[in-house]
């Protein structure tokens, strides 16, 4: 099973590396992973009353080659955002 590794990137240029990784069975059980973590982090500021802080979550191989992202933006309707 291949490893991928979730890493965040912060509205401000920040980022968090994910050094340990997961084992998932492709891209699409990475993505669903990226989402669901995506989705925690923004509920845990929301219940706080902070600023997410998150822009995306990144995917990565362990090469280190970028795969794909989930973005903050893309968790929540067009409206929220207008």
């Amino acid at each position: 099973m291949p490893r991928y590794y979730l890493h965040i990137r912060g509205a401000d240029g920040t980022a968090a590396t994910d050094e340990e990784g997961t084992d998932l069975a492709d891209l699409d059980a990475a993505r669903a992973d990226a989402l669901a973590a995506a989705r925690e982090l923004f509920a845990a500021a929301i219940v706080l009353a902070r600023d997410p802080m998150l822009k995306s979550i990144v995917i990565t191989d362990e090469a280190g080659t970028e795969l794909g992202e989930v973005r903050i933006k893309d968790l929540l309707p067009p409206s929220f955002w207008e």
